[in-house]
């Protein structure tokens, strides 16, 4: 289930998901995205978590942080990741 959080730096945002990842009990895999990224570093990372991924149960969950995608110029490959659903 993919969701945006939008807010102002330093309100928490980040917080928040740490926070509700540990209530639930669930692993947490954050990726901090800075300008100097590129959209390979973001795939390659995407797709080692999704290898990490195929050895959970049906029951086992994890949630993909992906931490301040407006610092990085491919927004184009997020849109693809959140609302497609797919990484090429």
């Amino acid at each position: 289930l993919p969701v945006m959080i939008m807010g102002e730096t330093g309100c928490g945002k980040s917080s928040l998901i740490k926070q509700l990842t540990a209530v639930l009990r669930t692993p947490l895999r954050t990726l901090n995205i800075h300008g100097g990224m590129e959209a390979e570093d973001v795939v390659e990372w995407m797709k080692e978590r999704i290898e990490e991924a195929e050895f959970l149960s049906q029951e086992e969950r994890v949630v993909i942080f992906l931490d301040e995608v407006n610092t990085c110029n491919c927004m184009g490959l997020f849109k693809e990741i959140i609302c497609d659903l797919s990484v090429q």
